[in-house]
């Protein structure tokens, strides 16, 4: 049954992957709405 296990460090991966696009994405939210007011 040990196939079943998934890789952990796969999986931490993946969870970095995650959190790298979510900062992006808040980072980029940020700079949008800087830019937004400052026009």
């Amino acid at each position: 049954m040990k196939y079943i296990i998934v890789d952990p460090d796969r999986q931490n991966g993946m969870e970095l992957k995650k959190i790298w696009l979510w900062i992006i994405g808040f980072s980029g939210n940020l700079y949008n709405i800087q830019r937004g007011g400052k026009k």
